[in-house]
């Protein structure tokens, strides 16, 4: 009998060794994770809102992880180049993109040979934050409010303008989604960022635009430009007194969808990374430092989950892909 138990006593045992050592290399690579610098490419240009949201998230995983993350940043094709970058690196973890709606989402409608498909390349991280955008009429301008606009439109059909930072942009498809639905017959003019639509703005040059909160605020406080509403659901925390369009009765879907900032990895990144680089993100996002530093861009910090960002993507795709077809934006090459 001791000797039976002796053995049952070893068999037992080597079980469990034996389970401990197959999840031992996943705990272990879990608790080793950054084995080295960790790369955040952001494929649009130093400064904007995208770079310092990204530059803030690596400083603050930095001091929290005591790993090394830096900011990268490879313009070029509305953000296509970075962005193929990362779905083309090996997927160890250790390079990631930060982009927005445009370079994650809308440019696979725009673009006939984007070097890489978002849904297939990618993996989504974590929304960073989302972006609010301004309806911006010249200060001269005799409206008021978007019914106001409306009247004023329909009583100068087809002889206004409207500005967007550029032929499929975010502002190109929302302007152009309420010139078709008003039959305003504005004409669309694109500019080469949103500090342009700002300048025709001031100068009159356009009667109508959308703008971030971080170049339309100071100007609108400014007593230069008047905002109208606030595209999405939450007005800005900049703009308290400017009603949101969906309370003023702009209830489609082309106005409750707002521009974004997120993350996203090469596509077969191991799961743990993900998941524990969301969970990072998210604490980093929501300290009041970084809240505060995203408002006075225009921005809301999020930092939501995975799962939380596919719902979200996916409930947003056949949106934007319907107005980028309804807008009859140029498809690029």
């Amino acid at each position: 009998m001791t000797d039976l138990s002796s053995r049952r006593g070893f068999v037992q045992a080597g079980a469990v060794l034996g389970v401990g050592m197959g999840l031992c290399p996943s705990l272990f690579a879990q608790s080793q994770w950054p084995s080295a610098p960790v790369k955040l490419i952001v494929p649009f240009s130093p400064g904007g809102a995208t770079d310092i949201a990204a530059r803030v998230l690596a400083d603050g995983l930095q001091k929290n992880l005591g790993k090394t993350f830096v900011v990268d940043n490879r313009t070029g094709a509305g953000g296509s180049i970075g962005t193929a970058a990362v779905a083309q690196a090996k997927p160890d973890g250790l390079t990631f993109t930060v982009g927005l709606t445009s370079s994650l989402l809308v440019n696979q409608f725009q673009y006939k040979r984007l070097a890489y498909d978002p849904r297939k390349d990618l993996t989504l991280v974590s929304q960073l934050a989302i972006a609010p955008m301004t309806v911006s009429v010249p200060e001269k301008s005799p409206v008021k409010n978007m019914a106001e606009l409306r009247q004023y439109l329909m009583a100068n059909k087809g002889k206004l303008s409207y500005g967007s930072y550029g032929n499929g942009s975010y502002s190109h498809l929302v302007l152009e989604h309420l010139n078709q639905a008003w039959q305003a017959d504005m004409i669309h003019v694109p500019y080469r960022g949103e500090s342009a639509v700002v300048q025709a703005l001031l100068s009159g040059e356009v009667a109508l635009g959308i703008c971030s909160g971080v170049v339309a605020v100071p100007q609108a406080k400014a007593g230069k430009i008047r905002v109208l509403g606030i595209t999405g659901p939450q007005r800005m925390e900049t703009l308290p007194d400017v009603p949101t369009l969906i309370e003023q009765g702009m209830t489609d879907d082309a106005y409750r969808v707002v521009g974004w900032i997120g993350m996203a990895a090469p596509a077969k990144t191991p799961s743990y990374i993900i998941e524990q680089l969301a969970r990072e993100t998210a604490v980093v996002m929501q300290s009041e430092a970084v809240k505060s530093r995203l408002k006075d861009l225009g921005l809301v910090a999020l930092g939501n989950s995975p799962q939380q960002f596919k719902q979200a993507y996916d409930a947003e795709y056949e949106i934007w892909k319907r107005m980028f077809q309804a807008s009859g934006a140029k498809v690029e090459d």
